[in-house]
């Protein structure tokens, strides 16, 4: 799942400037090669959501952090209630609604709710830090 996930954190990267490319600049996806890359990232953002069911957790009142949690229904619940919202409406088709002046591109910004995975997987304050070190030691 490791090697998975840190594909479908690609893709999310990806998405997000092709989605904000598409909102600012109004582009529509009549392109058939735009279209087709669209799909192929939905399907991604789809089996990661359908993926997700089914992985254990480590419960928070967890005093051993490699207690994992197994039931499929405590798993299931625990989805719903955590970042399921977060990755379901993303994958709405809102820009499908007809606005007047073309405006229904600037939907493609509710797409950008999946970089929170993105910064979930890389810890963007240690890696702040990191940078920090390096510029004061070469200052």
């Amino acid at each position: 799942y490791i090697v998975f996930n840190f594909f479908v954190t690609f893709c999310c990267l990806i998405s997000s400037y092709m989605y904000v490319a598409m909102a600012a600049f109004r582009i529509e996806e009549s392109n058939p090669l735009m279209f087709a890359m669209m799909i192929l990232l939905e399907l991604v953002f789809v089996g990661d959501m359908c993926i997700k069911f089914l992985l254990s957790y480590t419960p928070d009142h967890s005093a051993n952090k490699k207690e994992r949690e197994t039931d499929i229904f405590k798993i299931w619940k625990h989805y719903l209630t955590g970042s399921f919202y977060l990755d379901l409406i993303p994958l709405i088709p809102f820009q499908a609604l007809t606005l007047k002046n073309r405006r229904n591109t600037l939907f493609y910004l509710i797409k950008l709710v999946r970089l929170y995975n993105g910064f979930e997987i890389f810890d963007v304050p240690k890696i702040l830090d990191k940078v920090k070190k390096i510029y004061r030691e070469n200052a």
